[in-house]
Order: structure tokens, then C-alpha cells, then sequence
């Protein structure tokens, strides 16, 4: 989905193609840092998770770590790009972290972030004010913040960048259509995935924070059984903005 949005770019930072250390933080099933090691073969990549759902086969430059990267990863200073993509809402200390992101990066390098704001808008008047997908973000939110996670810090993000040292700080958004109901056959295969991607949530990773919120196990089966119908409505055209913020270390910089 995030290729289709980008028009197939792996990243934005303005670094050119003399890369030698890039590293991706909540790497996944580490499939960005796959890619990026094929497209940049003389590159070393390193992808960093707590789960460890990598495959074994990898392209030779690239490595995987199962580590939390909110405590202490890979030390140094001579990263080239550091790329974080959907992990700034979930971290409890984002500006921790991006101050050790900062740390490991060489003079004149990039950090890039992509991440999804869980705040879902309309720009056509067709959603009425009690539609199940609002109330459900609604909950996760207070859920999340109670956990002192901000699942809305997305668009926050370059602030935070510029606390922590960064300058040339740039963002890019775009709009994610929750369904299948835009013209554009582009944007209506992203928003196909869209839908897909917030059944998949439906499940039980929405369950635990709705339990936190006194929810009974019955009363959340309803709930998400009433999402699921909601987000299948052509007739509604709810959208959600993903933004991709780049900063770069001063190129005349010591470590903060």
C-alpha cells in the first residue's frame, strides 16, 4: 500500500546513491530493508525489531536484530539514513528516540518517518457523526494514551524532528481512502488495501486495548463486528492522511 501511495520510492531523504550504512527501525517482516539492500548493493543494511518474523534468506548485505529500539540499539555515529515506517505511534518515548537517532547518524544524513495519523476525516459530508469507525479510533486513542502511546503524533512528528537537532526538515502527506469508493483506480486499489489492513486490526490487537477500557469480551465482539460492516459502505468516503517527514543532521554537527 505505502508503494502505490509513493509512486514506488523506498524513501524521499535527498541522500543520493552513495549509501554505506542504512538502518530500518521496526523492521517487521523486513521488507523494506530487503528491498532497499537490492536496490543498494554495496550498502550495509540493518533491520531491528522485537518480533523475530524476518525470513532466513536475505540478500547478503542485509542483517536482522531482534532488539527494542527504544532501548540501546546499534551504537555509533555513521549511519547514512536511519527509516522508521509506522513505529513513531507505538514508541513511548518518541523524542527520546529521535535523539538517538540523531546520535547515530553522520553529519549531513537523514532520519525518515512514515506514519499513518489515526484520525479519520470526510471531505464530502457523507459520514454521519455516530459512524462505528469513529467511535473505534475514538477508543483506541484513549486506550493507546493511557498506555502513553500517541497514535496522533504523525503529523507532530517534524516538531519533534527539530527538537531534537534536525534541520531541512520536510513532509510529505497523502490522503488514504478507507475503501474501495474513489474513481481513481490507484487510489481505489490503496484504499482496497486500506480496508484490508483495518480488518486485520480488527482483530486481536484491537481487542486488548478495548478490554483496557472495561469493554466485556461480548460487548468488543459486537463493536468490531459493527466496524467491519461500517468501513464496507461505498455510500461512505472516509480517508486518513499518512505522512512521510524527513530531517537531516546538520552537516558541521557534534552529538547533542
Amino acid at each position: 500500500m505505502v508503494m502505490e501511495l509513493t509512486d514506488g520510492k523506498l524513501f524521499h531523504a535527498p541522500i543520493g546513491d552513495s549509501l554505506s550504512k542504512i538502518i530500518d527501525l521496526g523492521t517487521g517482516t523486513g521488507i523494506w530493508a530487503m528491498e532497499v539492500g537490492d536496490q543498494y548493493p554495496s550498502a550495509e543494511v540493518t533491520g531491528v525489531d522485537l518480533s523475530p518474523i524476518q525470513p532466513s534468506w536475505v540478500p547478503s548485505n542485509v542483517r536482522f536484530f531482534v532488539d527494542d529500539v527504544e532501548d540501546d540499539w546499534l551504537s555509533g555515529d555513521d549511519f547514512d539514513l536511519i527509516h522508521m515506517r509506522n513505529l513513531a505511534s507505538l514508541v513511548h518515548d518518541l523524542p527520546k528516540l529521535l535523539e538517538r537517532v540523531f546520535q547515530n547518524l553522520k553529519p549531513g544524513a537523514c532520519v525518515e518517518t512514515q506514519d499513518f495519523s489515526a484520525n479519520v476525516k470526510f471531505d464530502d459530508g457523507t459520514t454521519p457523526e455516530d459512524w462505528p469507525l469513529l467511535e473505534f479510533w475514538s477508543n483506541i486513542r484513549d486506550a493507546m494514551h493511557k498506555m502513553k502511546i500517541d497514535i496522533q503524533v504523525a503529523p507532530r512528528i517534524g516538531a519533534l524532528m527539530k527538537d531534537a537537532g534536525f534541520v531541512n526538515v520536510q513532509v510529505r502527506s497523502y490522503k488514504v481512502p478507507v475503501g474501495r469508493w474513489p474513481l481513481d483506480k490507484t487510489k481505489r486499489l490503496v484504499g482496497h488495501y486500506m480496508r484490508s489492513v483495518t480488518e486485520d486490526f480488527l482483530g486481536a490487537a484491537a481487542s486488548k486495548p478495548l478490554a483496557a477500557l472495561g469493554m466485556e469480551r461480548t460487548e468488543i465482539e459486537v463493536f468490531l463486528a459493527s466496524v467491519r460492516n461500517a468501513i464496507k459502505d461505498p455510500n461512505v468516503h472516509a480517508y486518513g492522511t499518512y505522512y512521510s517527514w524527513v530531517g537531516q543532521k546538520p552537516v558541521e554537527s557534534g552529538s547533542k
